[in-house]
Formats: C-alpha cells, structure tokens, sequence
C-alpha cells in the first residue's frame, strides 16, 4: 500500500472513530505540508553558505504574514534576503541573485547573473505522520533519536541527494497550514534545526532563524491567549515554516494537542443520529433504480463529534459530469435527488464553512450515485419479441381484423419506469369474453400469448404474474358481415317545388308512415310552423339496420354543399321511421337559418349499420326558383 493509499485508509478510519466517540482520539493524524526542493550543489546563495556562523538569529521575518500566509522578510538578513522565495514556487525571469559577505551573511548586494535558475524549486505535497501519546497530545519525530532517523523525508524526491558526497537531499524548506479551535491547555513544542517560525492567528509565536543545531521552542496558548487574540472556542489559523538549509543533519520533533481530526462532512442514506442504528457514512458508490426517489443527509463532525447545529449550513451540487442538475442547500437537513435513467450516473458533492473559521476553509465531500434498472413491477404487451428497453407508453387496443383469425401478444415485465427487464416466463392468461376470443400459451413459453378469434364483438386480455401489476388490452374482433346492408335514397320530389306541401307530393301511404318522423325531426330543431319550403330525403335500407348513434336518437348525419362548394347546412341527423325507412328532413335553410335560393346541392350522408360497417353516400338535390 503506497503512502497516499494508507493516508486515506486512516482519515476514514480516523473520521469513523471520532462520530461515535467524541474523547477518543486517533492512533496518527496525517497533516498536509508542502515541501519545496531547492538545489544543494552552491548555485543557491540562501542555502548551503559557506562557513556560516551557526546559532539561532531572530528578526529574519516579520511578526505577521502575507496575504498569501506566506513569511514576510524581517529587518534581520542571515543568508535569507530572498526569503520571499523559500516558499513559493520558482518563477522564471530573475537574473538577480545576493552577493553575502561577514560570517553572518548579513550584508548583502545584488549581482546580475546569466541564468535564472539559482532559486529554482520543485514543490512537492506530501503529509506527515502525528503519532497519539495520550490526552489528545500528538507528535511526529525524526531526530535520529527514540527509534527515529533524521528528517530527510525527501531523499529519493525532487532534485535527488545534495551537496555531492552527501547520500541525502538536503536544501528544502516546508510549511503547514491548519486551524485549531482554542480551549485550555493547548501548546506546540518544537526541537530541531534550522530555521523555524511558528505563527499563531496570524502572528509570530515562535522564532528560531538562523543555521543552527537542535533547538528548542515552546509556545503556550493559555498565557498569550490575549497577546494573539484567541477566544475559547473560536478557530483560529496556525502557520509553521521550517527550513532544512545546511548539512550534515536535519532533525525535527513537533508535540502539540493543536493538532485535532478536520472538520469533516459525510452522506448519510437515512434521517436521525449518524453513525447509529445501521445508518452508517456513504462511502461507496450509492446504488440507485431508475424511478426512485433519493434523500440522503450531511452532517457535518469536528473534534467533538457530530455538530447538528451546522448541518443546515451544508451546501450541495448534483452533476452528471458535465454540467450542473442541480444545487441548493441543505437547510432542511436532507437532500432530494431526482431520479436518474438506467446506466446514467450523477456526482453529489456536499460542502461546509466553518462559521467560526476566519480563513473560510472549505470542506468537501462527494458521492457517486449510479442508477439501475428498478425492481419488476408490472407486465405490458408487445406485438413482436424485439427488445424494447424503454417503453413509455404500452399497448393497450388490438384489433383483430375481418380476414385475420389470431393475434400474438408477448408479455413483458418492467420497472415502474417502463425500463424492460425480462420477458413474463411465469405468465397467466385470460380472457373475459371467450364467446368473443380465447387466449392460450404453450409451457416453456409462457410469455408468449396466442388470441383465437371465435365471434365479432370485444373482450379484455389480461397477463398476470404474482406481485406484479397485470397487463389488460381490450381486444376488438370483427367478422366478415352476414348479410349485406343495401342502402337507397330519394328525395321527395327532385327538384323541390317550394311551397307544394309534403303530404302532396308523397303518396298518402307514404306520407303516413314517414309523417312521425317528419314531426320528431321538427321538434328536435325547433321547428314550430311549417311554410311548405320543405324537403324529405327518404333512405331505404335492407339487409343490416342501421345503428344508432349512442346517447342520441339519431342514426346518421349529412352535410348540405351549394354547387360552390359552400357548406350549406352540417347539422341534418337521419331519424328512424321504421326498420327499413329512415330519412333526412330539410326546411331549404342554411346554418344561418335563411332560405336557400334555387340551384343544385349537394348532400353528403355518413351510417354506421349493425355490425359496425361504415357507410358514406351522396346524392344531389334540385331547388327550384319559388313560383
């Protein structure tokens, strides 16, 4: 297992222990440092000096820190008057370099150069190993003492071992950055070489500059908590620089109880107290069917535990690893997550502010959500074998045609989002109108359903497996007709004579038979007195009746046109007067309810007869000029 690999091992590990017991502290904490690797070999005038005069120089930074939280160069020089690029990485295009002179190397002049490479760096992120002594105290040793080598953690990294002779990289420098939340008894103890610096909220709190051997510095908290402006409770910045800059040692031994778990937010799947009851952190991806619907929970952890108060604090970003879904915040305590179509997957990162922490340190954490196809839930149909994976809509009607005698259907089980998962292997058929259709299906392919024909008229089918949602078609049958329907059509007299009465112009038999359903007809569209501008279109059918146009007591419907084209009238319905004859009954008014004038029209009828045959006819109908 690599270095990396084993870190985050223990910062899970670390982060489970501390959400169930808030006094407990983890075996090592891994905190974050940058080193960055300067050459060894002389070309560096800041380091490797010449015969330095070795001891502890105070003054070379300023009591306070860059914007950047970076050492500012103080009023004392000690081979250090680029101590601005100690720790930042090199930029080209810097022909300057300092000229030392005196055992101190506190005075200096600039000389111009043909290179710029004298402060280049090779910036390395690494973390370093705090070891647990008891009552939250951690330290981390490389001393060459207790058991420990000295500090040459880069050796095999950067520029490689320098000065030549020497089998370890020396020349670097290194500084962490962290927060600390202020309560009593709090200290950071260093011993080591060379340069250190410490700073506390931002300012200076200890000083050990200079080339020198092991040296000890100690700052607590309790005493100065005025001087640095520290409030309990309240978190605060923590800086520390050190610099390895001269062989043949470098050593180092930090003990401190600054140093705590980061504040951390994880997912949790279920709502109420983390970490309890089987409602454990998120940590790999969460599986998803398509169609669910997904909440899931941050809280957020310190030092002390779970802090519930900040929860509400968490901000969230859903993506699909291209753009944005969605974002919110987690005011309510939960998130809602859409669902998601099968083989898609989103990314839901969850992130908080400290409240207390001024440099506004931002922790992250992020999930993989992938989606799935649901669990089986309902049974539709399909008219062919062909693997439809996603179906939206199902089929629901079938028709089974004059000349057809069967029809297949194939039932297939879905997720509630219609994604397929299997064909039906355990199917029940059944129809419910075997006088109309019977449905069967072969053992070994139950799946697959066979609908014979037995009658004209409509039955339901229905496929059905245990705990599933059955799929139901209604099936219409129809039959070649049995007796054909003939259809005849007359009009009283054509052309119509207005003002020559009905009842003159038929046959007194006739005109009996049809005079009932002359008077519906004129009392179904209002009309109360009749002026002899009339006309009756008689329709004679044998065969098939007609049938009846349902909640109506109309049989079928016409439409007048004018020889133009015009539509005349479309509201004329064909009323019953016995089996055989029904008619149309026409005042010669158009839609606007004026008299037509003389000239050709014509009409066009639409029936349905018994057995459900459409039938369309037309005919044309004389007017002549009123005499």
């Amino acid at each position: 297992m690599n270095q990396h690999n084993f870190l985050l091992v223990l910062l899970v590990f670390a982060g489970l222990i501390f959400s169930t017991h808030a006094q407990d502290y983890p075996d090592t904490l891994w905190i974050k440092v940058t080193f960055y690797d300067f050459h060894a070999d002389g070309s560096n005038p800041d380091f490797e000096p010449k015969s330095p005069r070795i001891g502890v120089v105070k003054g070379m930074v300023a009591d306070t820190l860059s914007a950047d939280r970076k050492p500012i160069p103080g009023s004392t020089i000690n081979y250090s008057s680029y101590i601005n690029k100690w720790f930042r990485p090199w930029s080209p295009g810097d022909f300057e370099i300092p000229v030392y002179s005196g055992p101190d190397g506190k005075n200096m002049t600039l000389s111009t150069v043909e290179y710029d490479t004298a402060f280049k760096n090779i910036v390395i992120e690494d973390s370093l190993p705090f070891i647990h002594t008891g009552d939250g105290m951690y330290t981390f040793e490389r001393s060459g003492s207790n058991g420990t080598s000295d500090f040459f953690w880069l050796d095999g990294k950067g520029f490689g071992d320098e000065p030549s002779g020497y089998e370890h990289n020396f020349s670097f420098s290194m500084e962490l950055h962290t927060t600390f939340t202020f309560k009593k008894g709090m200290s950071f103890d260093f011993i080591g070489d060379d340069d250190v610096w410490a700073f506390i909220n931002g300012k200076l709190a200890m000083d050990l500059g200079g080339i020198h051997q092991s040296q000890r510095g100690t700052i607590t908290l309790d005493g100065a908590a005025a001087d640095y402006g520290l409030v309990e409770g309240k978190t605060y910045p923590f800086d520390f620089f050190y610099v390895e800059r001269h062989v043949s040692r470098s050593t180092i031994k930090v003990m401190t109880n600054l140093f705590t778990p980061d504040a951390s937010v994880r997912i949790y799947p279920k709502e109420g107290t983390p970490d309890a009851n089987g409602n454990n952190a998120i940590t790999d991806t969460y599986k998803a069917t398509s169609g669910e619907k997904i909440t899931v929970y941050p809280h957020v952890f310190d030092s002390t535990g779970w802090k519930k108060e900040w929860d509400k604090l968490v901000t969230w970003e859903l993506s699909d690893g291209k753009t944005t879904i969605e974002s919110g915040t987690a005011e309510t305590g939960a998130v809602e997550i859409p669902s998601g179509k099968v083989n898609s997957e989103y990314r839901l990162t969850v992130s908080f502010i400290n409240p207390d922490d001024p440099t506004r340190k931002v922790h992250s954490n992020s999930i993989r959500i992938s989606f799935g196809v649901g669990k089986p839930w309902q049974i539709t149909f399909q008219k062919t074998m062909d693997t439809i994976n996603l179906e939206t809509t199902h089929l629901t009607t079938l028709t089974i045609k004059e000349n057809e005698k069967n029809a297949t259907l194939y039932a297939v089980v879905r997720d509630s989002s219609g994604y397929f998962i299997r064909f039906a292997t355990n199917a029940k058929w059944k129809s419910s109108n075997t006088n109309a259709a019977t449905v069967s299906s072969q053992s070994g392919s139950a799946y697959k359903g066979v609908i014979n024909k037995v009658a004209q008229g409509t039955t339901q089918i229905t496929a059905s497996e245990s705990g599933l949602k059955p799929a139901v078609i209604t099936v219409n049958l129809e039959m070649e007709p049995t007796v054909p329907t003939i259809i005849t059509v007359a009009p009283s007299s054509n052309p119509v004579i207005p003002g020559k009465p009905l009842k003159e112009v038929l046959p007194n038999d006739v005109f009996k038979v049809l005079e009932p359903m002359i008077i519906a007809q004129k009392e179904a569209r209002g009309i109360t007195n009749s002026d002899n501008k009339e006309v009756l279109i008689m329709i004679n059918v044998t065969g098939n009746p007609l049938k009846p146009i349902a909640g109506s007591k109309s049989y079928g419907k016409a439409r007048l046109y004018d020889a133009m084209g015009n539509l005349v009238r479309n509201d004329l319905e064909v009323y019953k007067a016995t089996d055989t004859d029904y008619g149309i009954y026409w005042d010669l008014r158009n839609k606007n309810n004026r008299l037509v004038g003389a000239g050709t029209y014509l009409a066009v009828f639409s029936v349905t007869d018994s057995e459900g045959r459409n039938e369309q006819f037309t005919m044309k109908i004389g007017v002549k000029q009123e005499l």
